[in-house]
């Protein structure tokens, strides 16, 4: 493989993983306030909760 090649792979691999990390507190962020708001059943998703 040429260098370019190796570095096209390992772009492509780290913004993979970067984006597979951030997608979960993405969606978690957009859930409480529809829950909030009652787009989506408040019980799950518009409360907070203290452990």
């Amino acid at each position: 493989m040429s260098s370019l090649s190796d570095f096209c792979v390992a772009a492509y691999v780290s913004a993979a993983m970067g984006s597979a990390i951030a997608s979960p507190a993405s969606v978690s962020r957009i859930l409480f306030p529809m829950g909030r708001d009652g787009v989506v059943p408040p019980p799950l998703f518009g409360v907070l909760r203290e452990p």
